[in-house]
């Protein structure tokens, strides 16, 4: 990714990398069949899966995130 030019925020070592499109990455995801017929939603705080997160909001669906310690 780094090579590529797709990773934001520098080096990916040791850490759960952000990529550019990340955006576009969850609008794709949320209009899986997948998705749609998800009951709960998990998310991990990766920087990443932050425009999931903002797209998986619904108050009718559980969701969950985990939080480090």
């Amino acid at each position: 990714m780094e090579i590529a030019g797709l990773a934001n925020g520098g080096t990916l070592y040791d850490k759960i990398p952000d990529f550019k499109r990340s955006y576009a990455a969850a609008t794709n995801v949320i209009n899986l069949d997948v998705w749609k017929e998800a009951s709960v939603i998990k998310s991990n705080p990766d920087k990443a899966q932050r425009p999931l997160r903002k797209l998986a909001w619904n108050p009718e669906k559980p969701f969950t995130w985990q939080f480090p310690d």
